[in-house]
């Protein structure tokens, strides 16, 4: 057995686990002022079927959060897909015409549409993300 009779203790060399105990003493819990996860998603320039498609990914996704973590989740309006075409972009290299935006431009654009009772944020994004242009 991986656990002696004291289930307290796990074993030394299990790697990447955490127990409950280990967990609820960094976990972030909501309080009172900040206990609404956001969701904000990208405005997407595609046909009428593929934002159809999209809005309604974005509510299914908002009841299982609600559902499953039991964290009061909303919908904030999308990124206006103007301001995402101002964001440096690259192209990804193994899959040609996929495209990548640059994080430390979007962010502060994500944080000043945090509300105060945000216990967080949660982007909703077609793009993979970079951080450093130096890097690929």
């Amino acid at each position: 057995s991986l656990y002696s009779t004291k289930m307290d203790l796990p074993p030394k060399n299990r790697s990447g686990l955490q127990t409950l105990k280990e967990f609820e003493e960094v976990a972030l819990k909501p309080d009172k002022s900040h206990k609404i996860l956001y969701l904000k998603p990208f405005e997407v320039e595609e046909n009428v079927e593929q934002i159809k498609i999209s809005q309604m990914q974005v509510k299914f996704l908002k009841v299982f959060i609600e559902s499953f973590f039991q964290i009061e989740c909303r919908i904030l309006e999308p990124l206006n897909a103007t301001v995402i075409k101002n964001i440096t972009t690259r192209y990804h290299l193994s899959f040609p015409g996929y495209k990548e935006k640059y994080s430390p431009e979007l962010l502060p654009l994500l944080k000043s549409e945090l509300p105060e009772d945000a216990f967080g944020m949660l982007a909703l994004t077609p793009y993979a993300l970079y951080e450093n242009r130096n890097c690929r």
